[in-house]
């Protein structure tokens, strides 16, 4: 009796595909941006519809839903490395957000920082007579 063999998936680290059209397949991330891109791409087109009242006007328009479209394609589809441009523009927004310079501080205190000595110690009487005195805190390095 042969030995049941199991198929062992190889792509675990792809994008689930949601549309495939031959050579062309959208993932669900791309597909997601796609829409977001046409939802600003149609609120920009109908809330500059003042500007359609002279012809520069409606160039200004034209081109303002052409960068619009353009921008959220190159979002979608280009890759630097394997990785989307978005991918790279959260690291970018990341690597800004974070401090350039260091500054190393002693574990010990300076000497501005430690608490101000007590006034000298009082003596006290000890039980036969004697004077004893508390011991006082001393700047020490």
């Amino acid at each position: 009796m042969a030995r049941p063999t199991h198929t062992i998936p190889t792509h675990l680290r792809q994008e689930d595909k949601i549309l495939s059209l031959g050579l062309f397949s959208i993932s669900t991330r791309q597909l997601l941006q796609l829409m977001i891109a046409g939802a600003l791409a149609y609120q920009g087109y109908t809330d500059l519809a003042w500007l359609a009242q002279s012809l520069p006007g409606m160039l200004l328009r034209a081109l303002l839903l052409v960068l619009v479209v353009v921008g959220m394609l190159v979002l979608t589809f280009a890759r630097v490395q394997g990785q989307g441009v978005d991918v790279w523009l959260l690291r970018l927004v990341q690597y800004q957000a974070t401090p350039r310079r260091f500054i190393w501080h002693s574990i010990r205190w300076a000497a501005s920082e430690l608490p101000a000595p007590e006034t000298e110690p009082e003596a006290e009487e000890h039980e036969e007579g004697q004077a004893l005195l508390l011991p006082s805190i001393t700047q020490g390095a």
